[in-house]
């Protein structure tokens, strides 16, 4: 039964992150013959700026693929994000080492739905993610669009090799805000948050009026659950024969989602306890019986797989545990299958850790999980969004 149960939830594992779709939200896009269609967007949050999308627009009811050419933006409400098509010319680095530095040879353009940080009557910015994993920052002031230029690369010299950074954007952005007499800040660092606040600065030397679109900080989501289950192998925690296999468990816990592209991944507590255990000790000379609850307390770090409503889920935890007088430490894997991320399946304690050996705890690979569903809710909702 237990080879069965961990089967079954590898083989979901394996196949269903590439069988469910991805999110669908609410949104618009425009044409480029500038008609506004309303409609659902598939978003994937994406670690590489699109080059096309899927979109329905109202009234249709299949999703239609949508690439730059086809669309002059689109928007997503939910997320608050705007994307604009544009056009950028890129280097394509070297992971060896330069004579003198990238060439123009190693220059291509590429045509994307950049995100847009901030836009405003002075200066707009947008933000960019290539294929290489590099994030890009370009300004657009009077119709003028440039990327912002920030690199590093390896240089040889006889038989030295060491690093040159470019760092290029920084008279850019001088150049750009000299228009501004009363302008007066340090250059910023090549992060989004940093470029946003000095060019924030920037427009409003103008009028607060300028602004027309900023983009919200990403942030880490807090999540509180309940949840409650059955313990499928209590002999294994507390070390002892107990009267049954299956007892009944509950608790309490929270989920923290880490921002934008790690919007998977998460970190979790959990505190849950299994009441009314009976037991029963024998030391030698005596015995003791009775009954006690199973404290468990566990800290956790995982990830969900996919971007629809079904998402299965990994994590590796510690658990700390206490019943009647002992206690202990033991590591797991574990995972389960959510809906939404609202409710989770979860089986907890599936795998064990070769580590508890060194413990001295039973070494068996599937020692029998605890099946429990976990509601999630976020009082939190409408401070982070």
């Amino acid at each position: 039964m237990k080879k069965w149960m961990a089967g079954l939830w590898l083989t979901g594992l394996g196949i269903c992150p590439a069988a469910f779709a991805q999110q669908v939200q609410e949104g618009y896009a425009v044409t480029s013959q500038g008609d506004t269609l309303r409609g659902q967007i598939e978003y994937g949050d994406w670690k590489v700026s699109p080059s096309k999308i899927s979109f329905k627009p109202a009234g249709k009811s299949e999703f239609s693929t949508y690439s730059v050419n086809e669309l002059t933006s689109f928007y997503i409400s939910a997320a608050n994000e705007l994307y604009v098509t544009r056009q950028a010319r890129l280097t394509r680095m070297s992971t060896g080492a330069y004579q003198l530095g990238p060439q123009e040879k190693d220059r291509f353009s590429v045509t994307v739905f950049m995100q847009v940080v901030l836009a405003g009557k002075g200066a707009a910015l947008y933000r960019m993610k290539d294929m290489f994993d590099k994030t890009h920052f370009f300004v657009e002031k009077n119709g003028d669009f440039a990327e912002l230029v920030y690199q590093r690369f390896l240089r040889v010299r006889g038989e030295r090799t060491y690093i040159v950074a470019d760092d290029s954007y920084r008279q850019q952005l001088q150049t750009l805000c000299s228009d501004a007499p009363t302008f007066r800040a340090t250059a910023p660092e090549y992060t989004e948050s940093s470029l946003k606040k000095y060019l924030l600065a920037y427009n409003r030397c103008f009028s607060a009026e300028t602004i027309t679109y900023e983009s919200k900080a990403p942030r880490h989501l807090f999540d509180l659950s309940v949840s409650a289950g059955v313990e499928t192998n209590v002999r294994l925690l507390i070390s002892e024969p107990a009267a049954r296999r299956v007892y009944p468990s509950y608790g309490l816990g929270l989920r923290v989602s880490l921002p934008r592209h790690f919007h998977n991944q998460f970190l979790r507590f959990n505190a849950s306890i299994t009441p009314n255990i009976r037991f029963n000790y024998d030391y030698g000379t005596y015995e003791q019986g009775g009954r006690s609850s199973l404290q468990i307390v566990e800290f956790s770090g995982g990830s969900y797989f996919g971007k629809g409503a079904l998402r299965p889920y990994v994590y590796l935890s510690g658990t700390l545990f206490n019943f009647y007088h002992a206690t202990g430490a033991l590591l797991f894997i574990n995972g389960g299958l959510s809906y939404r991320r609202k409710l989770d399946l979860d089986l907890g304690h599936l795998l064990q850790m070769p580590l508890n050996k060194l413990l001295n705890r039973e070494m068996t690979l599937v020692p029998g999980p605890r099946v429990s569903l976990h509601y999630y809710l976020n009082p939190f909702a409408k401070k982070q969004k």
